[in-house]
């Protein structure tokens, strides 16, 4: 249940498909896309667009993640 006065948040607008690389981590994508202050941010909007991406410490190289656009 929402608080009251909250809406949903909206759903990020998707960008571009990654395939992620060896020795690569959320972080260090997110970080590399809009710099460390915002990484955490984009983040959850990568995760929302990948609701099947339970575990963000869990990216495989070779997982491929729809990313929002920047």
């Amino acid at each position: 249940p929402l608080a009251s006065g909250s809406t949903p948040a909206a759903k990020p607008e998707s960008g571009d498909w990654r395939t992620v690389k060896p020795g690569e981590s959320l972080w260090r994508i997110a970080s590399d896309a809009v710099g460390p202050r915002r990484a955490q941010e984009y983040i959850d909007q990568i995760l929302k667009l990948n609701p099947t991406l339970r575990d963000p410490g869990q990216v495989r190289a070779g997982d491929r993640l729809l990313l929002p656009k920047r």
